[in-house]
C-alpha cells in the first residue's frame, strides 16, 4: 500500500507542472487578445501574425488540459486501489485474490464495484455476503515469559539470621586490613608462659 501511494503522490505533484504553465500562457494570451481588440493592425499580415500566435497558445493550453486530465485519472487511479487495499488488510486471502479485487473497474458508485458479490459468492461458495477474516490468536500475557529463566526467591536458598553468629578470626582480620597469614603467625610464635621450678 505504501508504494501505491507513493505513486498517487508523484502523479498528484506532476499536475502541477503543466498547470502552472497553462496558467500563465492563459493570462498571457488574454492580455493579447486584449490588445489586439483594442489597437487592431492596420496591415493584413500583421494581423496573421497575431492571430497565428493566438492559435499556438490555445493548442498549447489544449494538450496541457488532455495532459493534466490524465495525470490527475492516474492519481484517483492509486488513490482507489489503496482504500481497497486499506479495507482489504484484515482479510485472509492469498495474493493473487487480493490482487483481483484491487484491479476490479471503478464505477464511482461504490468502493469495489458490483463483481465483488460474485467474487465474495465464488470464495464462500455462496454461504455468506462477507469477505472471510483470519482468526486473531489470543495473547496469554502469564505465559509471556514461560520461556525465559527470571529470578525466583525459591531459586536461592534463604539464609536464615542468627543473632548469636560471629565471624571468624580470618574474617575479622580481613575486614581490620590484617592479612589472614599475620594473624596465624602471630598466634603461633606466642612464648609459652614459664612455670617455676619446684622446690626441693
Amino acid at each position: 500500500m505504501e508504494s501505491i501511494l507513493k505513486r498517487s503522490y508523484t502523479q498528484a505533484a506532476a499536475i502541477l507542472r503543466p498547470a502552472v504553465a497553462s496558467a500563465g500562457l492563459a493570462r498571457t494570451a488574454r492580455h493579447w487578445a486584449l490588445e489586439l481588440a483594442r489597437h487592431p493592425p492596420a496591415s493584413k499580415q500583421q494581423l496573421q501574425l497575431e492571430v497565428d500566435k493566438l492559435s499556438t497558445t490555445l493548442s498549447f493550453l489544449a494538450e496541457s488540459a488532455l495532459e493534466i486530465t490524465r495525470l490527475a485519472a492516474k492519481a484517483t487511479s492509486n488513490a482507489v486501489v489503496a482504500r481497497r487495499a486499506l479495507w482489504l488488510r484484515h482479510w485472509s486471502g492469498d495474493t493473487a485474490s487480493k490482487m483481483r479485487l484491487l484491479s476490479l473497474k471503478f464505477t464511482g458508485e461504490s468502493l469495489f464495484g458490483p463483481d465483488l458479490k460474485q467474487i465474495i459468492s465464488d470464495v464462500t461458495g455462496g454461504k455468506s455476503t462477507f469477505l472471510p477474516t483470519g482468526k486473531k490468536q489470543k495473547f496469554d500475557s502469564s505465559n509471556r515469559y514461560s520461556g525465559r529463566r527470571g529470578w525466583n526467591s525459591q531459586s536461592r536458598p534463604f539464609r536464615p539470621f542468627r543473632s548469636g553468629f560471629r565471624s571468624s578470626p580470618a574474617d575479622q582480620g580481613a575486614r581490620r586490613g590484617r592479612p589472614t597469614w599475620q594473624q596465624h603467625a602471630r598466634s603461633n610464635t606466642k612464648k609459652p608462659n614459664a612455670t617455676k621450678p619446684n622446690s626441693a
